[in-house]
């Protein structure tokens, strides 16, 4: 713990209890606040190399972040700088992510109740809903970043991670990548509908929907618009159109946050 200046007077607060992982962006800690003793998580990551505006630009959406109180989103609690590290104090949930759902069923060669997917994938719109409404941008969506509270409510977390780590340089985990932001071009808010397009795909045939180990495979796979398709034949064959809307390669065809609620809700 040393070399994390856990001993440091911003850190005085919270019991760290243990490790909860580690990534490219730095590592993850489950705590307790020393005065409430409500369980907590924090994110500590690296910024030794991000520049002042840089910094002006984390610090302000985390600004933005604390002021959202929703029950889709994982409450931000706190964030500050301290010894060339941004650190992220967030909610904790019990049950982990949805990565983690999606494992154990994969595991026991189990597909999800339909109408379980339903209500998760419905719970990430909302989610990214209230997002849009502050006119801010996830940009990282994946079943990793999408947490499962006590009582199981799906709570998007983790945002604004690739602001501080260019995560497509990350083997494995730009698989849900709108294809503007892997070539590097404008993009907006349409870049969490292609990622929602790719979690629904992955609910639906436990399968990643780009199972690609390369930035150069994904893509061509994304040009051959290969995305594959779902078992008409056990789950609604609603379910493929509404795929095949979120993942359209231009961003100008696919459907805003609202429409795709509505579309699901039928």
């Amino acid at each position: 713990m040393g070399q994390n200046n856990f001993n440091s007077p911003k850190f005085s607060k919270y019991k760290i209890l243990n490790e909860l992982g580690e990534g490219g962006f730095g590592k993850v800690y489950k705590v307790q606040n020393k005065i409430d003793k409500n369980i907590y998580v924090i994110k500590r990551i690296n910024i030794k190399s991000k520049t002042p505006e840089e910094l002006k630009t984390i610090e302000n959406e985390s600004l933005i972040l604390k002021q959202i109180n929703s029950e889709y989103i994982v409450k931000l609690v706190d964030s500050f700088i301290d010894n060339e590290h941004f650190n992220i104090v967030m909610e904790y949930c019990d049950n982990k992510d949805l990565k983690s759902f999606i494992n154990i069923h994969k595991n026991n060669n189990e597909l999800i109740n339909e109408e379980v997917i339903y209500n998760i994938i419905l719970d990430i719109c909302y989610g990214i809903k209230e997002i849009h409404s502050k006119n801010l941008i996830h940009s990282d969506l994946k079943p990793e970043n999408i947490f499962i509270s006590k009582d199981y409510q799906i709570k998007i977390g983790d945002f604004g991670i690739n602001i501080m780590n260019c995560a497509k340089t990350q083997k494995g985990i730009f698989n849900y990548m709108a294809p503007e932001i892997i070539n590097d071009q404008e993009y907006n808010k349409k870049v969490d509908i292609w990622s929602l397009g790719c979690i629904l795909y992955e609910l639906l045939t436990l399968n990643l929907c780009f199972g690609c180990t390369y930035i150069s495979e994904l893509i061509q796979e994304i040009k051959k618009n290969n995305h594959g398709a779902i078992d008409t034949n056990i789950y609604n064959k609603e379910w493929q159109n509404i795929i095949d809307l979120l993942l359209k390669i231009d961003y100008n065809e696919r459907s805003e946050i609202n429409e795709v609620i509505n579309r699901i809700k039928k």
